[in-house]
């Protein structure tokens, strides 16, 4: 960050000498090597900005894989929540102790009944859920995308 600042006010001290030499007429610019900018400080934030722009891609990338896991993986849970409310209710006592052991045997029932009927799903605005297969059907769109494009450059190799 400090160097970014540092960066940015040697670009302002060259354009206010700039603009001091053209005022005078001599409206060209420093030669570059007085001009501690034009001796390879922008290159290296040109390097940074490259390495940035490639990590930024990657995680661009891993967007689909990471939303597709995360979904599968609440959808899991809502079903492993199913069987645990099942179990649960399967080792309440035949005979409530007390009016809170029969209130509780009914929330539970609500609970089970309510996580049985719905299940958490993701969707797209409903055209198709996100889960593991959309990534199976997002490569398979994607090879029979790269095979019509590669038989039109190929075609158009043979014509040429």
């Amino acid at each position: 960050m400090q160097r970014d600042l540092d960066n940015c006010c040697k670009i302002g001290n060259i354009r206010a000498k700039y603009q001091k030499n053209s005022r005078n007429g001599n409206a060209s610019w420093l030669s570059r090597s007085s001009d501690p900018i034009m001796n390879g400080a922008p290159f290296e934030n040109v390097q940074e900005s490259a390495k940035q722009k490639v990590f930024a891609e990657k995680m661009f990338q891993m967007i689909p894989i990471v939303l597709a896991h995360e979904c599968s993986c609440v959808v899991a849970e809502g079903k492993r929540l199913v069987a645990t409310c099942f179990s649960c209710t399967s080792r309440l006592p035949l005979i409530p102790k007390s009016n809170g052991d029969e209130l509780f045997e009914k929330c539970l029932t609500v609970l089970c009944r309510q996580a049985e009927t719905r299940l958490p799903q993701f969707s797209a605005a409903g055209f198709f859920t996100i889960d593991y297969s959309m990534l199976a059907s997002m490569a398979g769109c994607l090879t029979a995308n790269m095979i019509i494009i590669l038989q039109f450059v190929q075609s158009n190799r043979n014509r040429a």
